[in-house]
């Protein structure tokens, strides 16, 4: 019996060595990543910065129009969930959008993204107490 178990086992952790070198192979074969670099499509005199925000932005989505939104990083700070979520960059500001008063509507906004309707769709992901996924739609035009 004991002889029968060494065997399993010797050939599960053969079987997962073979598969482990088999990835390695196949994904990792220890090359260096390929150059993405090319020329610059603008030159650095181009490049303005639009804004350097307290806290990291998690997505940025910018619409049809030209209208700029962000929201902060959900890892960002551990008050992360006290402050605003979701703004738009007016005038180089940094604006709670739709409202001040509204910020309440989100928990931890983890994807945004403007449509061609009209739209700004933010993603929300469960959280750790069991909170369902949640998938928001606002009219841009009125924020609701």
């Amino acid at each position: 019996m004991r002889r029968r178990l060494l065997i399993i086992l010797a050939t599960l952790l053969t079987a997962i060595l073979l598969a482990l070198v088999g990835l390695k192979l196949i994904y990792g074969r220890g090359a260096t990543y390929a150059g993405v670099g090319g020329t610059p499509v603008l030159t650095a005199d181009e490049l303005e910065m639009a804004i350097r925000p307290e806290l990291p932005p998690g997505c940025v989505t910018v619409t049809h129009d030209g209208r700029v939104f962000f929201d902060t990083h959900p890892f960002a700070a551990p008050a992360r969930f006290a402050a605003p979520h979701v703004f738009e960059l007016v005038d180089g500001q940094a604006r709670p959008w739709p409202s001040a008063e509204a910020q309440d509507l989100f928990v931890a906004p983890f994807g945004l993204t403007a449509d061609r309707q009209g739209r700004l769709w933010l993603i929300e992901p469960a959280t750790l107490d069991r909170s369902a996924t949640r998938l928001l739609a606002f009219d841009l035009a009125s924020g609701a």
